[in-house]
């Protein structure tokens, strides 16, 4: 990257478009069957977003807050940060409450990169992230300049590059350490986020220790 990714900051909304079926029958808005609602399903791509857009460091704090939540005690709207080593932040914001979105910038001190399928691709062949470098007001404020690149990847379908690992791993008897401590970070995160809004206070919460030798 063309900037210091430690002074990066990441805004990322993922949400699902809300109707009166799904926030009453899905499982995610049961609390009996998926009681992290929003942040077990919709955080869970942004913490990942967030560890991989830092060389998959493991945060160190998170904290959220639930702007929404049903009858059964679920979130189903909420804002969050993960914090990381440096001052680097990722914030977020997610729920079923808005129309769908999914859409992710990684900023730095000079540029940004932005894309608006993390979650899931328009394509399975073909998928796009947008370069801006050197962005600013010019000709007395008037206007905005700056370069803009448009990059396309190929050949990106992620469902089958996930089966692909899977049963590599599966048909050679392996474990691969590096997807288990993702795995554990993660889920790390998000419990995290879920016992900052527990504090009804978004209060930051350290991550607990992964375990399995990846600390």
């Amino acid at each position: 990257m063309p900037w210091p990714p430690r002074v990066c900051a990441h805004p990322l909304p993922a949400s699902l478009p809300p109707s009166a079926a799904f926030l009453a029958g899905d499982i995610r808005t049961k609390a009996s069957l998926e009681p992290l609602g929003c942040i077990g399903d919709l955080a869970w791509y942004c913490v990942r977003f967030a560890c991989w857009a830092f060389n998959y460091d493991t945060p160190t704090h998170a904290s959220a807050i639930a702007h929404e939540v049903n009858a059964e005690g679920v979130p189903i709207s909420a804002t969050g940060t993960v914090c990381f080593t440096g001052g680097r932040i990722a914030t977020f914001d997610c729920g079923f409450t808005t129309a769908f979105r999914q859409w992710a910038e990684v900023a730095g001190t000079t540029g940004s990169i932005s894309l608006d399928d993390f979650c899931i691709a328009r394509s399975s062949e073909e998928c796009e992230y947008k370069l801006t470098k050197a962005a600013g007001p010019v000709d007395h404020h008037r206007r905005i300049a700056g370069e803009y690149t448009t990059v396309s990847v190929l050949g990106c379908n992620q469902e089958a590059a996930m089966f692909e690992t899977l049963s590599g791993l599966a048909l050679a008897g392996e474990r691969d350490p590096f997807w288990e401590k993702v795995t554990l970070q993660t889920q790390a995160g998000v419990d995290a986020l879920m016992a900052s809004i527990a504090t009804g206070k978004g209060e930051k919460v350290p991550l607990k220790p992964l375990g399995c030798g990846f600390d």
